[in-house]
């Protein structure tokens, strides 16, 4: 094809061609068509004849392009039209279009792996080592159970670094392992809008933007109840409620209040500031109806937690909080017919986690059956159901009720792989606190060496307790704290040598005991120590002191006695 005869609207002449005759007029050339020779070409001359466009090209141009397909006798004009027509070359392509936006974060928080001194006034900054670090950055806030809310100052290998807010007014000495650090805060972020595509240089229309990444994990939100109410029916609205501050939630989702007295889940139905309209959600871990729940009071408090959405059997089946199961085995049972677990006969049909089978492989969520061999659950069976850190809740059992067990193993096919699972938070809530705050306790030792009860105990708090005659009655099976301290003052000003401590069953607990010395010409003194104890349902704990050196009185003048819950045995 010749230069004089393309059909494409466009002519380059050269002059150093005998081929050079115009065929285009100016209304019929594309406007992007002196952008496309300015820049194959730089600056030339341009002009109008006879109603043409004629750009004329020096005959010494050296274009450049390797494999060039010119042939003798052809113009450069010709050369660069044959690779337009053949759509070698081409115009600027539009612009990309404008990537999707990122999907909303999903909430998470971790747990403490190893016990630490809780912060105070004096010392506001401690570093806490939690399971994973990926729920948190530094500048958030966190809310630890029994310890205060915390700012994260930094994120690092696992180890979180805080400085105190506010400490809980039941703050216990020391964080206890497996204590959930809740994040508190605003929802995350929205994903940013993915950036437009680059435009297309030469030839096909430029690339779509990639999608906008997702956005950072949400945060969980809390506060404290302010106002009482009765609990009413499965079903119904409870009213609006007031709270301590308002929560990151939509109507629909779950949240959940407890603590000094449990409620137990709750669907919200509207929310203005810091008042929600709540339902009861009938879920067997609530509060029966008519039950009074109380308003949050110091170390009586009453919390409210953003739980998630409702519906869990709605959800992908590899959602993290697995619908809760009836029953928990922690030794290994015949996966088969009827069993009693946890002190609690199975019903056809039921839900069950084991966690202690005899091969780690056969662990897992089954539903039971009285005819024949359990079943793995629909939403445990296949690859992809268990995500690590998936976590489910167990409605019954005489130590387990209420327990809650996070899924460990990383990418597991259920039937071929191993599955560990592990019990994280307290289950029902068990605290007790006394006190004696004047001198009132005078006690005479028939002999040195005679341990004595610390009579007039006052108490404040016996949640998970029985409380008579200064002495503390365990109602509830588990892990306790028990923090104590007293003063005294010694009959005499001799070098007498006190001890104290808590007994169990009546005999003193070697580990949490201390001892104290009065120096001559003073005979006043102080003790305190905590130790962690496992109590069984009808144990009894009381504080005791003696006199190791002589057969003086000792009169109590303060003393402070704290039992806390802090895991289920």
């Amino acid at each position: 094809m010749s230069c004089c005869n393309n059909t494409t609207g466009q002519v380059l002449v050269d002059p150093c061609s005998a081929c050079n005759e115009p065929s285009a007029t100016a209304e019929t050339l594309p406007s992007a068509l002196d952008n496309f020779i300015a820049a194959f070409f730089g600056t030339v001359e341009k002009s109008v004849v006879d109603g043409k466009v004629v750009w004329s090209l020096p005959c010494n141009l050296n274009v450049g392009l390797e494999n060039n397909p010119r042939q003798d006798g052809e113009g450069l004009a010709c050369y660069f039209l044959r690779l337009f027509e053949a759509g070698i070359i081409g115009l600027t392509g539009p612009q990309g279009e404008q990537g999707e936006s990122g999907e909303d974060g999903k909430s998470g928080y971790s747990t403490v792996t190893t016990a630490v001194a809780n912060a105070s006034a004096e010392c506001p900054n401690i570093a806490v080592q939690v399971l994973d670090d990926e729920p948190y950055s530094a500048g958030l806030y966190v809310f630890i159970p029994f310890a205060g809310y915390f700012l994260i100052n930094e994120v690092q290998d696992n180890v979180l670094y805080l400085s105190l807010v506010q400490l809980s007014t039941n703050a216990v000495a020391t964080i206890p392992a497996d204590s959930p650090v809740v994040p508190a805060g605003p929802s995350g972020a929205q994903g940013a809008t993915g950036s437009k595509g680059d435009t297309g240089l030469t030839g096909p229309k430029g690339d779509t933007g990639a999608t906008g990444a997702t956005g950072d994990d949400g945060l969980s939100a809390q506060a404290e109840l302010l106002q009482s109410f009765t609990q009413p029916s499965a079903n119904v609205i409870v009213g609006w409620v007031t709270l301590s501050r308002e929560i990151y939630a939509s109507p629909g989702q779950m949240i959940w209040i407890g603590g000094y007295q449990v409620g137990g889940y709750y669907e919200v139905v509207a929310q203005a500031g810091t008042q929600v309209q709540i339902k009861n959600t009938g879920d067997s871990a609530n509060a029966a109806p008519g039950t009074s729940i109380p308003a949050s009071s110091p170390g009586q408090e009453q919390w409210v937690v953003v739980t998630g959405p409702r519906g869990l059997t709605d959800l992908p089946e590899s959602f993290a909080w697995k619908e809760p199961v009836r029953l928990v085995a922690t030794t290994n049972v015949t996966a088969s017919g009827s069993r009693t677990i946890d002190g609690v006969a199975t019903q056809d049909g039921d839900r069950v986690l084991l966690t202690d089978q005899t091969s780690a492989i056969d662990n897992g969520i089954y539903n039971v059956n009285h005819s024949g061999a359990w079943t793995r659950s629909e939403d445990a069976d296949d690859s992809g159901d268990l995500p690590t850190m998936a976590t489910v809740g167990v409605q019954e059992g005489d130590d387990y009720q209420h327990s809650h067990w996070i899924h460990h193993s990383l990418d597991v096919v259920p039937g071929t792989d191993a599955q560990t699972w592990v019990e994280f938070g307290i289950g029902e809530v068990g605290y007790a606190s006394g006190y004696i705050n004047a001198a009132s306790i005078g006690i005479v030792f028939s002999g040195a060496g005679t341990w004595t009860k610390v009579t007039n105990l006052t108490s404040l708090y016996d949640e998970g307790f029985t409380f008579a005659s200064s002495v503390y009655t365990c109602i509830q099976q588990g892990r306790y704290k028990i923090d104590w301290s007293l003063s005294f003052v010694s009959a005499s000003a001799t070098a007498d040598v006190i001890h104290g401590g808590p007994a169990i069953n009546g005999t003193i607990l070697g580990r949490g005991r201390a001892s104290r010395s009065c120096s001559n010409g003073s005979s006043y003194g102080n003790m305190s120590s905590s130790t962690i104890v496992d109590l069984d349902s009808g144990d009894t704990i009381e504080l005791q002191c003696m006199n190791n050196t002589d057969t003086d009185g000792i009169t109590v003048l303060h003393a402070a006695f704290d039992i806390t819950k802090v895991a289920t045995a």
